[in-house]
């Protein structure tokens, strides 16, 4: 039997501990098919083709009457999109543009919610890293409930209201029926009470330039994160120390 010593037992410790590190950093990202670099945006991402959907949990009337350009009255509620890698569930959160089938989307970091001017100059309506963070947490509320089989037709669209709401702030106006609203005020009073701290910048669907280069159909918003800079430095961290540790070790069992 070969004796180890306090060191080498350190060692295996802390790749083990790397090992986990890195499953649990990918594990959100491999979900999602694609791994997103702490500098990466949507044009340096995978894609996907979204050839149908539905809704999850049903769904409600949405008049949206600003900001100017916005799609009008809406089905608003939880997507469900038959897609190249499986079936997704997403809200929408461009209100200037409607779902179109097929649509092939790019996954990157939901950056800004949607062009209200996609012949003319952009108008992104970019989003703060609080409003990342509470869009995620919304998606990932609703997904969750859905998964619990909890998820009302009434509530569905209020999480999408919800995300609009976030999204473009006092620009947003909107009519919405009774259910709807009681559902809402129930979302933003949790919402206003969360702890965001475990969330984080969330996984966008967008639509990408067809064969005529002409970009048709919605961006989208899932629950899934994507990682945060400070987990992947971490990560890239650990994995120097790997590679030197397993140097190390070479070299003291050649001189022994």
């Amino acid at each position: 039997m070969i004796g180890v010593s306090a060191g080498e037992r350190l060692g295996f410790l802390s790749m083990g501990a790397l090992g986990m590190m890195m499953r649990l950093v990918t594990s959100a990202a491999v979900a999602a098919g694609l791994w997103v670099s702490a500098t990466a945006g949507p044009a340096a991402a995978s894609t996907i083709t979204m050839t149908n959907y539905s809704f999850a949990a049903g769904s409600q009337s949405v008049t949206i009457t600003q900001p100017s350009g916005a799609i009008g009255t809406v089905s608003a509620g939880l997507f469900k999109l038959n897609t190249s890698a499986g079936d997704w569930l997403a809200f929408c959160v461009d209100i200037f543009n409607v779902l179109v089938k097929p649509t092939v989307y790019g996954l990157g970091p939901l950056t800004s919610a949607g062009d209200s001017t996609p012949a003319g100059p952009p108008v992104d309506y970019p989003l703060t890293l609080t409003q990342q963070k509470q869009i995620h947490w919304l998606a990932d509320q609703a997904i969750t409930e859905y998964g619990n089989s909890t998820l009302t037709a009434a509530k569905s669209a209020a999480y999408q209201v919800a995300i609009w709401d976030v999204a473009y702030g006092s620009a947003f106006v909107r009519t919405i029926n009774s259910a709807t609203q009681t559902a809402l005020n129930s979302i933003v009073t949790a919402l206003g009470s969360a702890d965001l701290s475990g969330y984080w910048v969330p996984l966008a669907l967008t639509p990408q330039a067809n064969s005529q280069g002409l970009v048709k159909g919605q961006k989208l918003v899932t629950n899934t994160p994507v990682p945060e800079p400070a987990t992947l430095a971490l990560l890239g961290a650990g994995l120097v120390g790997l590679a030197a540790l397993r140097r190390s070790r070479r070299v003291t069992r050649t001189a022994h």
